[in-house]
């Protein structure tokens, strides 16, 4: 499989939610009515009115020639039906190799459409187009065709090769959704092999990023209008109210006022300058997200809120340019919130539940979190349990009790708990090279990789690095890999190690890993409701993940991973942090040897901006605060941010789930607020 091919594939199954999500696409086309189209992919019945739009975004550092791979579409509708039609210009074209034939194999087309277009995310489905087959693939979205038997009634499309170029033509029913004066979500992904036996070919799409199944925000904009509509052109400028440092939003939204449902996004270059082609009318344009940065949260600039009342309208005439100025205003953090000290170190009580009450609606508010899921511990018992927002912004379903949040990397802890587990019994040995129990042949061939142990795993010294291969099951498809470094040596996070152990404890227990996690971690701490792979009904029930506030549509995951596949909601896990306080189910000197310092973590690798001393012990993180040792784990599957910490020797520790992408930031919050306060801003 190409390296273009990978990447997609990867966004798309969900695999890899940890890479960065790219803004919103930006990119606008217009649909006008037409009749009498014969799907055969012959577009001479498609006439003059309908004008090719460029499919010519590309990640690559060197984008494909004209002469290599070019793209143009045209869209446009019928009552009920969206029609689409694909030219791609292409020297070399690669049919289906066979029958393991699919599409990363070959020249395909790959459509993705969301018919709904809501303003905060709605779901896409995947339409799909080459030689010898086409079909729907959609993830668990709004709208599902898999419901039906994975096909849309009335669906046509065509393939025609020409001498040097492939048209793709499609006859979408969209029923209801398919009326003059809205909008659609729309994108393509043309994927050029030029080679049908070597690891090449380019992709390029309309608008930018992958991933588009899961992220509807990713689709282009196309506008369906009357065949005699109007247009004109809104060319404005954004600008902050105040000074500010703040980089501005990427872009802003345009809402037709007479027709809320016609909308596009569009960007703002960095000069704040944005531009769009719309029917006449009147248009009231916003940012198009709530926050300055909703999505990069690696380029050291926390998001702040924006004011949702800084908004212009605009007037758009025929053939005329209106200049408006959109002004922000942002929000400051809610910082009154904090106590003088962290609201754990002394007595509980209803004031302080009160006060965190508070704290945890305004942050969330704050950082326009949909879904939040809390515990305290103290005293050795749960004090506190609260759940805030929805579990989906689309549906608007309220977070419960036993909403189940993606625990991510939270899970690697009670893995780490259960290998502790099987080495007090024999059936383990910390020490053991793990190559004895199982071989792992990707990395074979590299003879420092002979003497990896569970310690250097548990304690993250493997050399592995922390997904080779795009996640959890990738190392099946994957290459060979030399590590990073000797195990045992330096600290390198490693989901990938941990998948590794977990397959060397299936080896040595017999067991399949959701069953040794049951009976080693759930059935000891009494855990009842935190399943490692989720069932079709505890999928229908659990949170869905966002990016900012849209809603993320990826396939139920059925990989059990010791890295990151565990579910489970705050009180549930509440269950497990009180039985590692209590010291239950290990004997002390295990608990001892799995919260001691293994790997020190240097200045550059710190996680925490605080002056206590951090470190690694066996599948946990330490730090030795004035008030004790904190024991905890963070988590992040990208859609969803959690957070743990316990303070064994005080009785005292918090949960934090998150069902988005800037969900560490109220969990950043929220622990200064339980445990250092004021003093630490």
């Amino acid at each position: 499989m190409s390296r273009i091919a990978r990447t997609i594939a990867t966004c798309f199954l969900g695999l890899a939610p940890w890479l960065p999500a790219p803004a919103a696409a930006g990119a606008i086309a217009v649909a006008y009515p037409i009749d009498g189209l014969t799907i055969d992919g012959d577009l001479s019945d498609w006439g003059s009115d309908h004008v090719p739009v460029a499919v010519d975004w590309t990640d690559a550092e060197q984008p494909p020639s004209e002469d290599d791979l070019s793209a143009r579409f045209r869209v446009a509708y019928d009552t009920g039906h969206l029609y689409v039609a694909l030219d791609v210009h292409d020297d070399v074209h690669v049919p289906s190799p066979g029958a393991a034939a699919d599409w990363t194999t070959q020249d395909t087309h790959l459509l993705y459409v969301d018919r709904e277009h809501l303003p905060r995310g709605s779901g896409a489905v995947l339409l799909e187009l080459a030689d010898g087959f086409d079909g729907i693939i959609a993830p668990r979205a709004a709208w599902d065709p898999a419901n039906a038997g994975g096909s849309l009634p009335g669906l046509e499309s065509a393939m025609r090769r020409h001498e040097m170029s492939t048209t793709y033509e499609w006859r979408i029913p969209l029923g209801e959704y398919i009326r003059a004066n809205r909008t659609v979500g729309l994108d393509h992904l043309v994927l050029d092999r030029d080679s049908a036996t070597e690891d090449d070919g380019e992709a390029v799409l309309w608008s930018d990023g992958y991933g588009k199944s899961q992220h509807s925000y990713r689709l282009g904009d196309v506008m369906l209008l009357e065949a005699d509509a109007a247009l004109g052109e809104v060319a404005g400028t954004l600008e902050w109210a105040a000074p500010s440092d703040d980089p501005l939003p990427a872009h802003v939204r345009l809402t037709s006022l007479a027709h809320p449902e016609l909308w596009v996004s569009t960007d703002v270059d960095e000069q704040g300058r944005f531009s769009a082609t719309l029917p006449q009318g009147r248009y009231r344009i916003t940012s198009a997200y709530t926050l300055t940065e909703p999505f990069l949260q690696d380029v050291g600039v926390l998001p702040r809120r924006i004011d949702p009342y800084s908004r212009v309208e605009v007037t758009v005439m025929q053939r005329q340019q209106a200049r408006p100025t959109l002004a922000l205003r942002t929000f400051e953090r809610p910082d009154y919130l904090f106590g003088e000290h962290g609201l754990l170190l002394d007595d509980w009580g209803p004031v302080k539940e009160q006060a965190l009450d508070g704290f945890v609606d305004a942050f969330r508010r704050y950082y326009d979190v949909p879904g939040v899921s809390v515990a305290v511990v103290h005293g050795g018992e749960l004090v506190y349990h609260r759940t805030f927002g929805v579990k989906n912004t689309l549906t608007q379903a309220p977070v419960q009790t036993d909403t189940l949040f993606e625990a991510a990397s939270i899970t690697k802890p009670a893995f780490a708990f259960a290998v502790m587990r099987l080495v007090e019994r024999g059936v383990l040995k910390l020490d053991r090279p793990l190559r004895r129990d199982l071989v792992f042949p990707n990395i074979e061939r590299d003879r420092r990789s002979r003497k990896l142990t569970a310690r250097h795993v548990l304690s993250h010294r493997s050399g592995l690095p922390n997904w080779a291969w795009g996640g959890p099951g990738g190392w099946r498809q994957g290459d060979e890999l030399q590590l990073l470094a000797r195990p045992g040596t330096t600290f390198g996070y490693s989901g990938e190690a941990f998948d590794y152990l977990g397959r060397v404890v299936e080896q040595a227990t017999g067991l399949g890993l959701a069953e040794v996690l049951q009976r080693e971690v759930a059935e000891p701490m009494g855990m009842t409701n935190s399943p490692y792979a989720l069932s079709n009904d505890q999928a229908d029930d659990a949170s869905v993940g966002h990016f900012h506030a849209f809603p993320v549509w990826k396939r139920r995951a059925t990989e059990v991973s010791p890295a990151s596949s565990m579910h489970t909601s705050a009180r549930d896990f509440a269950r497990l942090m009180r039985g590692w306080m209590q010291r239950r189910g290990l004997s002390e000197s295990s608990y001892d040897e799995m919260w001691r310092t293994h790997t020190p973590i240097s200045a550059e690798d710190r996680v925490h901006d605080d002056d206590w001393p951090q470190s690694v012990g066996l599948g946990f993180f330490l730090r030795e605060a004035p008030f004790g040792q904190i024991v905890e784990h963070g988590g992040n599957n990208g859609d969803f941010r959690c957070k743990f910490a316990i303070v064994p020797e005080a009785g005292f520790g918090y949960a934090v789930f998150t069902n988005n992408n800037v969900g560490d930031e109220l969990a950043h919050a929220l622990e200064l607020f339980l445990l250092q306060g004021r003093s630490a801003l």
